[in-house]
């Protein structure tokens, strides 16, 4: 249907069916018009042409018998030659010849006194068209001077029979212009529908797949049309990124429910136990105490999440300058010193860096990825801190010899509370947390940040920063 369903004659103009169908009806109107239009003129002017020349032809025969007879009279020859000219021409043709003012000749069948002919003949007009007594007549006049004889010839021609075939013509053009649009209407309309299937068949296709499995491959449902295949492709890519989202939500959910339980678990457990009968003082300090550091771990969580939502903010704001990294870079090897003198690591200091950041927070990041070597660096090992630029982009470098990544891993490690498997089976404490706000800090600076490792061999993270 044109119109929307439900509205009756109210036309859809979202439509892209209706879209069709309205641009072939405008289109199709304009060169229908144009096509029959030039056809229908042309045979018009075939036709005025042709009765034109004829009168034109007759004048100038006239003409030319009166200026070559040597005859005064010269009735016999006119005579002769307008009856031959009537006979022979399947038009009914008339004709009034005038020698100053007079009539000397005039064929029988028209009245040249009527008004109508007197007042076109006064006016001047030498090619008219007049309708009397149910004829269409076509006149034309001539006059000149031949001698001392002012001659006026006036031919008629009628047209009756040629402007009534004219008028069927056009008739025939009307209805084939009528007959052509229905006819073509109805098979553009079936035509657009079946171009358009397979659009209906997307929608279907998405509508019934599975979204509860995120099973989705549009691809092997069906071969797609060109014009589509490039959008089925993107739905499947999206779909596939809505799927991984989807996961990564649902294990970010467990796992924060159970960095959340367990230090609450661990609360409510040595609360029980120390009201479970009465307790001296120390036994309530203890309790206290390791209460006290369960919930400056859960604080220590909720400050995490929130700075990451706020980093993933559009308003969030930077404070950025340009300096050289290379000062608060031994600010931060300084402070880690002790932590990675316990376990006899050496951190060395390479190259220099000028940078285009917010100060804290990429201090914040490096030191994420700092306290991160040291963690997960075996004793009596090394990590390097390198700091390289070029024209476009500063570097930063954070080298470990320690445990390392798998490689099914790499991707993963800066999803919020992932752990690998080794960490985890380590008992190496933490949250899973650093390395999503080092990822958020760079994307806000709106950087790069890599990372490539071999088990038993180290890591190394790159930072890359716009100048």
């Amino acid at each position: 249907m044109f119109w929307k369903k439900g509205s009756a004659f109210k036309i859809d103009a979202f439509s892209l069916k209706n879209r069709i169908l309205l641009s072939y009806i405008i289109y199709s109107i304009l060169l229908l018009s144009f096509a029959f239009g030039v056809s229908y003129f042309a045979v018009v002017k075939i036709v005025s042409d042709k009765n034109e020349n004829f009168l034109e032809n007759e004048i100038n025969t006239i003409k030319n018998i009166i200026k070559k007879s040597k005859d005064e009279n010269l009735k016999p020859s006119l005579a002769q030659e307008v009856i031959t000219e009537a006979e022979d021409n399947s038009n009914k043709f008339y004709v009034l010849i005038l020698f100053n003012g007079k009539n000397y000749i005039q064929t029988p069948g028209i009245d040249f006194d009527n008004f109508a002919i007197k007042n076109n003949i006064r006016s001047e007009n030498n090619l008219f068209k007049l309708r009397i007594n149910k004829k269409i007549l076509l006149f034309k006049t001539n006059q000149f001077f031949y001698k001392t004889n002012n001659i006026e010839i006036i031919s008629v021609i009628d047209i009756t029979q040629s402007d009534g075939l004219v008028e069927q013509y056009k008739g025939i053009l009307l209805t084939s212009f009528i007959l052509i649009f229905i006819i073509s209407f109805f098979f553009i309309n079936l035509f657009s529908r079946k171009g358009l299937q397979p659009i209906y068949d997307l929608n279907f296709a998405i509508k019934n797949t599975d979204l509860q499995s995120f099973n989705i491959n549009l691809s092997s449902k069906r071969k797609w049309p060109t014009e589509l295949t490039q959008t089925v492709d993107l739905l499947n890519k999206m779909m596939d990124k809505i799927e991984h989202s989807f996961h990564r939500l649902s294990s970010c959910s467990n796992d924060l429910a159970h960095e959340l339980r367990t230090p609450l678990n661990s609360i409510v457990c040595q609360n029980e136990v120390i009201l479970s009968k009465k307790r001296d003082n120390q036994d309530y300090y203890d309790t206290l105490l390791n209460n006290l550091e369960e919930l400056r771990r859960l604080s220590t969580l909720i400050d995490k999440l929130l700075f990451i939502a706020r980093a993933e903010s559009p308003q969030n704001s930077l404070e950025r300058q340009v300096y050289d990294f290379s000062l608060d870079l031994k600010q931060l090897v300084e402070y880690y010193d002790e932590v990675a003198e316990d376990k006899r690591i050496n951190i060395h200091i390479k190259g220099h860096c000028i940078v285009y950041a917010d100060r804290l927070l990429l201090k914040r990041a490096v030191g994420n990825l700092i306290s991160n070597a040291i963690k997960y660096s075996e004793s009596d090992s090394d990590i390097v801190c390198l700091m390289k630029e070029d024209a476009k982009y500063s570097y930063i470098l954070i080298k470990d010899e320690g445990i390392g990544i798998p490689t099914k891993d790499l991707d993963l490690i800066f999803d919020r509370f992932y752990r690998t498997d080794v960490s985890r089976s380590r008992k190496i404490n933490g949250f899973g947390l650093g390395l999503s706000i080092v990822k958020s800090i760079i994307d806000m600076h709106d950087g790069l940040i890599n990372a490539t490792s071999q088990e038993g061999k180290g890591t190394e993270i790159e930072i890359r920063l716009k100048k």
